[in-house]
């Protein structure tokens, strides 16, 4: 990499026996990355695809730990967009009954104490890149155009006011 100057040099250009030679000038500039909140490159890492262990994302005796390292971690490679950990699926009989969003929460706040410009969340994915059916992170198996998957998704972005898991005597 040239560091910034002027440069000069020749550029020679060969065709059978013509030859033609050319005086070439350049000006190599210093790079200038602005601060995140002045950039106009807009970027987004998918760190979090399935689950937040697979981040170091995870919860210890109550803490959620790693999750400022993650969120600094974006910020530094100058991600515009925060991609929040999913909400985790709690069960009950085999089956989801509601979701924990503390950890997406913590992730949430600390993103934007440090000055994130957007936040986003993953909460599904395909199995492959051209699949028609898109899988909740929680289950694999049951994709959302199903009945089944229809009703975790209504667990899962319910209309209303936010309730993470539903108490024992309330309707999920």
């Amino acid at each position: 990499m040239k560091r910034p100057g002027e440069y000069s040099g020749t550029l020679t250009v060969t065709v059978g026996a013509d030859k033609a030679e050319l005086s070439v000038r350049c000006t190599v500039h210093a790079p200038v990355v602005p601060p995140p909140a002045q950039a106009r490159l807009s970027m987004l890492n998918f760190l979090i695809t399935t689950a937040p262990s697979s981040t170091g994302l995870s919860r210890r005796g109550g803490l959620l730990a790693g999750v400022p390292k993650y969120v600094r971690a974006q910020l530094d490679m100058r991600c515009t967009h925060i991609l929040l950990p999913p909400g985790e699926a709690v069960y009950r009989d085999g089956a989801p009954a509601g979701f924990d969003f503390l950890l997406r929460s913590e992730a949430g706040r600390i993103a934007l104490e440090e000055g994130a410009a957007f936040l986003c969340g993953g909460h599904g994915h395909w199995h492959e890149w051209d699949d028609s059916e898109y899988y909740p992170n929680w289950d694999s198996t049951t994709g959302v155009s199903t009945p089944q998957g229809y009703l975790q998704l209504r667990l899962y972005f319910p209309s209303g006011p936010r309730s993470s898991v539903p108490t024992a005597g309330r309707a999920a």
